[in-house]
């Protein structure tokens, strides 16, 4: 792919910037906000499922009963 002049200095003046933050000049930030957003996905499902099921669970049981 041909990249204009300009813009191989933006990626030499990040790559700068990463090695000097400390930061692998490789990683690849799209993949780990998936993986996270993912994660925050699968965790927010259970954290409404869990207590749902445990209501219906304990109302059908008689634990929960309607005043």
């Amino acid at each position: 792919m041909m990249k204009s002049k300009e813009d191989k200095e933006f990626e030499e003046w990040m790559a700068k910037k990463r090695a000097a933050a400390g930061v692998d000049a490789t990683e690849d930030f799209g993949t780990s906000r998936r993986v996270e957003s993912s994660i925050y996905a699968i965790g927010g499902a259970i954290a409404i499922a869990v207590p749902v099921i445990a209501g219906l669970w304990a109302y059908n049981e008689g634990y929960l009963t309607p005043q």
